[in-house]
């Protein structure tokens, strides 16, 4: 027959009471994720290049277009998705906008992908870009984006609506 001490009780007693979140590992969320936008943004000298991803198992969350060639053509339409500085004096190049199987979907979704092409008289002043992606992807919360420019490079991941894109390393 085994003996308790007091102390044995004691901390059997006390660990009883602390509540078990004390000891839990943190709990991450990932409601989000299905609801994101992919995004690598190069500035290089004056060429501001933006490629834009939507997965395909994303767009029943982010669209409530039922047609992918429904959003793409919005997107295609739309000329005021990224808004930046005035004083950078950027003009868009081109810009095209097209889906690609996605071989990993069972439901037979495709990518959306597009490339945005900004030429800019002065780069250096572009300290932010602001994405206007919610009136045409009404369901988009997060914005995941690689930032790479001549001199760095970083990772952001953007809240949206609302978010904005800094320009710093």
């Amino acid at each position: 027959m085994k003996v308790f001490t007091v102390a044995t009780c004691v901390f059997f007693g006390l660990f009883c009471l602390i509540p078990q979140s004390c000891f839990a590992q943190p709990v991450i969320h990932r409601a989000i994720e299905p609801a994101q936008v992919l995004l690598d943004l190069v500035l290089k000298e004056q060429n501001l290049t933006l490629y834009l991803t939507i997965p395909g198992s994303a767009l029943p969350l982010l669209s409530s277009s039922k047609n992918n060639n429904e959003l793409v053509n919005r997107l295609n339409e739309t000329r005021s998705l990224w808004q930046i500085n005035p004083e950078a004096q950027c003009t868009l190049a081109s810009q095209r906008i097209i889906t690609t199987p996605d071989n990993n979907q069972k439901h037979g979704n495709t990518d959306i992908q597009g490339f945005f092409d900004f030429n800019c008289q002065s780069p250096a002043a572009i300290e932010s870009i602001t994405p206007n992606l919610e009136k045409t992807l009404p369901g988009v919360k997060q914005l995941n984006l690689w930032l790479t420019t001549d001199d760095w490079q970083n990772k952001q991941a953007i809240m949206m609506p609302g978010g904005i894109i800094i320009m710093q390393p």
